[in-house]
């Protein structure tokens, strides 16, 4: 089905209100004592740039590439964490401000490595179900993804439409 109305049950991609949601995850997560901000990133996760922060991960001063062409690696998620592990950086950390999807890709990685839950659950669990929003999240199931509103007509990679996956590459 290439168009739908939408109405109460359709459910929106989240895009990049995710970094939002992944901001308040570590700023909860900073409250409670268990992310230093200061503290660099090598004590926890792999990473060749040992002076990487999470306060420069959440202010896009990482020095760390926006994006990468993470969907043309093959492999899964660890050959991509890899990759981003491994990313060279495109300013010194703290130099330049550049929105950076790959920061946050790092620092969702670093929130996990922290407490041991996936991201989307510790949002669940830490910020969207105490402020009222149970069903939010991302990575939809499969019955729910069919009710998510198209976001693209995707050609690179090859998708088609897209519907209930990321689409932000």
């Amino acid at each position: 089905v290439l168009f739908r109305s939408v109405g109460p049950e359709t459910l929106f991609d989240m895009a990049s209100v995710t970094k939002v949601v992944t901001t308040l995850t570590a700023a909860a997560l900073i409250d409670e004592g268990m992310l230093d901000p200061e503290a660099p990133l090598s004590e926890h996760l792999p990473s060749p740039h040992p002076g990487i922060t999470a306060r420069q991960l959440l202010t896009h001063t990482s020095g760390l590439p926006p994006v990468m062409p993470l969907w043309r690696l093959p492999g899964g998620r660890q050959q991509r964490l890899d990759a981003v592990f491994s990313a060279p950086l495109a300013s010194a950390p703290g130099t330049a401000h550049a929105y950076s999807c790959i920061g946050f890709i790092l620092l969702g990685t670093l929130l996990e490595e922290l407490t041991g839950t996936a991201l989307p659950e510790l949002a669940r669990q830490r910020i969207l179900e105490p402020a009222g929003a149970p069903t939010a999240g991302w990575a939809p199931s499969v019955d729910r993804a069919s009710r998510a509103a198209a976001t693209e007509h995707q050609e690179d990679p090859p998708r088609g439409l897209v519907r209930g996956q990321t689409h932000d590459e």
